[in-house]
């Protein structure tokens, strides 16, 4: 929660792999806080980055995920620790170099795969493909 979040994309994707070896997909999701809404322009002047803060969904939500995140259960403390201590883009970036999946990793399209093979095998009905042209690298 914070101004710290700023840097932070609106979606994420979180793989977290189980000991057992079972992948498990979450949505985490920027929600931006404003002091008032009843303006469609100059919304950075109504922006509350004070009362940002965070929700994580389990599965897919939304069609145009900023940043893959992979991590083995084993590593959720340390992934959440970091997350929560994002102050500035210094602390965002060493989080994406600890746990990212970048779009220009050799491991991005394999890891693509995973998610969507998971996304078509627990979410039927709602599963499409991702759009990644809002993907940072």
């Amino acid at each position: 929660r914070g101004e710290g979040l700023q840097t932070v994309p609106q979606i994420t994707m979180l793989m977290v792999r189980s000991k057992s070896g079972k992948d498990e997909l979450f949505t985490l999701l920027h929600n931006n806080a404003h002091t008032n809404i009843s303006s469609l322009f100059d919304e950075e002047s109504n922006r509350d980055f004070a009362n940002d803060d965070m929700t994580i969904v389990r599965g897919v939500v939304g069609s145009y995920p900023a940043a893959f995140f992979s991590l083995k259960e084993n590593q959720v403390k340390e992934f959440v620790d970091q997350f929560s201590a994002i102050q500035n883009e210094a602390d965002y970036v060493k989080l994406l170099d600890s746990f990212a999946i970048r779009r220009s990793s050799e491991k991005f399209w394999p890891f693509s795969d995973r998610i969507h093979n998971w996304y078509r095998t627990n979410q039927p009905i709602e599963f499409g493909l991702l759009d990644y042209n809002r993907f940072e690298n």
